[in-house]
């Protein structure tokens, strides 16, 4: 294997040379006095003290700024200026270079502290100006040792183990598995992240709000069929007011049934699902979608006909299962037979994750179930997929097909079938 040299030249070729002393005496006998021991150990006391110094600057400087600058003093004082920016933080890196305007200051780059030097069992481990004093005789600075250089050359030695070591240490004790990949971030984010708490303050409440709404989000657990208010129910079903349209005749008897029935109070949700076929000839979903349409002018009283007591917030917990469900009953498989249906469904999906920030959105939906308008489930799924796919929808989403526990297993062998069919054999068609 070859051995390889990368240097700066600059302005003179007289590096080359120098460089080649060093790397093959043999052939260049360049240095006729070798580094001693004392220039060694000279070096290794200034850069003892620029790290100290840079150490308690850092800590000092607190909220304010803290610049370092490496333009004078030797190359290696030059280097330990730049090592101890990169370890310690620092607001600007300065150098200063000269051209043919003139000379300019540079900066070099901005840095934060590293968190290496605060990995540990606490305060006691971490790298602090409190375990590396200053010790001062008149205007110099004594160096008695290189205890903070050996630190920093050993943790930085050490670090892949210090990383792996400290990471499966906090996942061990902490008791909450969510979210590990937060642990990649810096230790002061960490413990920001613990120990800030929102929602104590109500003055601060709508600002929180605020800034809750902004973060980026992953949806994991969205379903299709539960996704809209009655607002969004109504702007479903008027997608389909051209075939409402089209069935008016068949439609006008029952819907005037329907509305006194309604305005009576005798429509309760556990009809809604009656609805949907109870006008031979008529295909879903148009006599759902005929039905919200009579509140349209009216969307409060769909709302309380839908929800009654649960539109108290602090009524719905632990209603059941089917209470629950058929609090679903006027949308999902109900609204979502057509086309028109579930591209507007979608969109208002792809909608309310843009507002909400969404970046990834995890679908559940059955295609299978929604084929009684005459789509095939394919049609359903590829429906679904184009409209969150474009431009208007998060950045990434997935689809998942389900089928309900308390329904036929083969629903369950057609969603699989389906799912198979879409992928490919080779699992690369969709």
């Amino acid at each position: 294997m070859p051995n390889i040299l990368i240097t700066t030249i600059g302005g003179t070729w007289k590096i080359v040379p120098e460089l080649l002393g060093f790397t093959n005496p043999d052939q260049v006998d360049f240095y006729w006095n070798r580094p001693n021991k004392n220039a060694i150990m000279e070096s290794r006391r200034k850069a003892e003290c620029i790290f100290r110094l840079s150490l308690h600057c850092s800590e000092r400087a607190g909220d304010g700024q803290l610049l370092i600058s490496l333009a004078g003093g030797r190359k290696t004082m030059s280097a330990d200026m730049q090592n101890a920016a990169m370890f310690f933080g620092c607001h600007a890196l300065l150098h200063v270079i000269q051209s043919e305007q003139g000379i300019a200051p540079l900066v070099i780059g901005r840095f934060n502290r590293n968190p290496l030097l605060d990995l540990g069992a606490g305060d006691k481990d971490a790298v602090t100006a409190n375990r590396f004093p200053i010790v001062e005789d008149g205007q110099q600075v004594l160096v008695r040792d290189f205890s903070l250089t050996d630190e920093i050359w050993n943790r930085q030695k050490t670090a892949g183990f210090l990383y792996c070591n400290h990471t499966n240490r906090l996942m061990y004790q902490e008791k909450a598995s969510n979210f590990l990949a937060l642990y990649h971030l810096e230790p002061s984010m960490i413990r920001r992240l613990k120990e800030h708490r929102i929602g104590k303050d109500p003055e601060k409440e709508a600002m929180e709000l605020a800034w809750l709404g902004k973060l980026p989000k992953a949806e994991l657990h969205c379903h299709l069929g539960g996704i809209a208010n009655v607002g969004e129910m109504i702007e479903i079903a008027a997608a389909n007011r051209e075939r409402v349209a089209q069935f008016r005749p068949q439609l006008s008897e029952k819907l005037d049934e329907w509305k006194r029935r309604a305005d009576e109070g005798l429509i309760k949700p556990a009809h809604f699902k009656a609805l949907r076929t109870e006008i031979p000839g008529v295909p879903e979903p148009v006599a759902i979608a005929a039905f919200v349409l009579l509140f349209e002018n009216d969307p409060d009283r769909l709302d309380e006909l839908v929800f009654g007591p649960y539109r108290n917030q602090g009524a719905f917990c632990g209603i059941g299962f089917r209470a629950y469900e058929t609090l679903g009953d006027l949308q999902g498989s109900a609204l979502l037979q057509s086309e028109e249906s579930l591209r507007t469904a979608c969109r208002i999906l792809a909608r309310k994750a843009r507002d909400h920030h969404v970046k990834h959105l995890e679908v559940r939906c059955s295609p299978v179930n929604y084929i009684r308008g005459a789509l095939d489930p394919q049609e359903v799924a590829r429906i679904i997929d184009g409209e969150l796919s474009l431009a208007h929808g998060p950045g990434s989403i997935a689809l998942i097909f389900t089928a309900s526990r308390h329904g036929k297993m083969s629903k369950v062998h057609e969603h699989i079938e389906l799912a198979q069919a879409l992928k490919g054999e080779d699992g690369a068609a969709y």
